[in-house]
């Protein structure tokens, strides 16, 4: 109720301001769903971990990226683009030879090391009478396999995927031994379709991350996230996270077609190859990515400094190196001298780190600017993460407090919401230091480097037009990767 007497105290509140946070990530993932009625092209958003078997399928490889993904974080907003199983399923076979000549559980890892197939065989047991008993074995496991005996040989049983699509080529069948036997395994092979009710022209949210896999062409993806890095008087720019199989030479080939700074590819490079399913490998790592991102985020084993186990912005510039996924390590070695000139090209990797595996890095398949001209400033996924936080940051902050001011090149006037060149310019060097604090450390911080923006910020105003016309470079923090030390050797001090 309104006082009628005098004086009239007028004590409105406010905000007195706080300084910009960058929006929450979101991740869109594009995969096979397993249910008839799965509208097409419908983009289903963050949904409940118990309501994403009725959404998707119950034995899907969607749902089994997001219970993948969710394993890990459960903070990030995660869509799904469901896509049908229309196509062919992917094939394997396992034939097995001999006598058993000891009595020991045989282990099978079936295209990931998440299927597992465990089997007790006894001594002097057949290999047909192993076959039976693993056919029925794969069955009864919850695993995305059907099994069965070949029809003109009992010695080899026939292993077909629940999912259709082109991701389960060239995946793996892995075993431990036992004497008497010789088990010979084959690679999944002839997946195909599942793709054709994916179009880019659905995407309207703005997503930091995008996982799918090479049943969606990576040029499709590169392209139109690369379209988007620079939007006009928006923050819409993301990341696509692919993966490829193969030898060197096939990850040569698949290197040379893309030139992103907006994609990343997992290779599985033959002579170290995961036990893996493509993207649920990608789901793991885009995972753990966005929970080192996220604010106050536990990060656990995820990161290694003591100082830095919370989420923040502040892990943008945190290197990925060294950081553990789940799978075990691969029994075979490659020179690193290959992995080097690969990842040169834009091919990251996860490899073997004692009894465990780790990855090794993380680059987009960036190689050339816009004129054609070899470049690597985008080269690491850090580099991209650090300029992409910076730009947002700028964006929010120019957005917040020049929303509704006045230009001049006078001097201001007090108790006005107006702006000069100087003016801006002093918002500019404060948002370039806050940039590189502790809370951010996306930009070199220090004196010297804010001397140095300093010295490089140009700042000039159209008052006709209102435009004020800036240019800037920013120091973005780096990361330790290599170290050279010599060590003489002397025997007199």
């Amino acid at each position: 109720m309104s006082s009628l007497t005098v004086p009239v105290y007028n004590l409105p509140i406010q905000s007195a301001g706080s300084p910009v946070a960058l929006a929450p990530q979101t991740v869109l993932a594009i995969s096979q769903a397993n249910i008839d009625n799965t509208a097409p092209f419908a983009i289903i958003e963050n949904p409940a971990t118990n309501r994403i078997d009725d959404l998707v399928g119950s034995d899907s490889m969607a749902g089994r990226l997001y219970k993948r993904f969710r394993e890990i974080n459960k903070i990030t907003e995660l869509d799904i683009y469901p896509l049908s199983l229309a196509g062919d399923p992917a094939k394997a076979t396992i034939t097995i030879t001999g006598i058993a000549e000891e009595n020991k559980t045989i282990v099978l890892n079936i295209a990931d090391d998440e299927f597992v197939v465990e089997l007790f065989v006894n001594k002097n047991e057949t290999n047909q009478d192993i076959v039976a008993r693993l056919v029925r074995e794969v069955n009864m496991t919850d695993i995305p396999f059907m099994a069965n005996v070949k029809e003109d040989d009992a010695t080899t049983m026939e292993i077909v995927f629940k999912h259709a699509g082109a991701f389960n080529n060239d995946l793996l069948i892995t075993h431990s031994e036992i004497a008497g036997f010789k088990i010979v395994t084959t690679v999944f092979a002839e997946g195909t379709g599942g793709v054709e009710e994916f179009d880019i022209a659905n995407i309207k949210k703005r997503y930091n991350y995008i996982i799918f896999d090479k049943n969606i062409a990576p040029t499709k993806i590169g392209t139109y996230l690369d379209s988007i890095f620079n939007k006009s008087n928006q923050i819409k720019a993301g990341i696509g996270f692919t993966a490829g199989e193969g030898d060197e030479s096939e990850l040569d080939t698949l290197a040379d077609s893309v030139d992103y700074k907006s994609l990343l590819t997992w290779g599985n490079l033959t002579n170290i190859a995961l036990n893996a399913i493509p993207i649920l490998v990608l789901a793991e790592m885009v995972a753990i990515i966005t929970l080192r991102l996220a604010e106050g985020a536990f990060l656990g084993k995820y990161v290694i400094p003591t100082e830095e186990k919370f989420g923040s912005i502040a892990r943008a510039s945190l290197p990925y190196h060294m950081t553990p996924m789940t799978y075990k390590p691969p029994k075979g070695t490659v020179d690193v001298e290959v992995l080097e000139r690969l990842e040169a090209k834009g091919i990251s990797f996860i490899v073997q780190d004692g009894n465990r595996t780790v990855i090794r890095d993380l680059v987009t398949t960036y190689k050339t600017n816009e004129a054609g001209q070899p470049d690597t400033i985008f080269h690491y996924l850090n580099h991209v993460q650090q300029a992409l936080a910076y730009r947002e940051l700028l964006f929010l902050n120019v957005n917040s407090s020049y929303a509704m001011t006045r230009a001049t090149k006078k001097q201001l006037t007090p108790n006005l919401a107006e702006t000069n060149v100087n003016s801006v310019r002093g918002d500019f060097i404060r948002w370039y230091r806050e940039a590189g604090d502790v809370d951010h450390a996306l930009v070199e911080s220090g004196a010297e480097a804010i001397a140095f923006f300093d010295e490089n910020l140009k700042v000039s105003l159209d008052t006709f037009k209102g435009k004020y016309s800036i240019s800037l470079k920013i120091q973005l923090k780096a990361q330790f990767k290599k170290l050279n030390a010599v060590i003489s050797v002397a025997f007199d001090i």
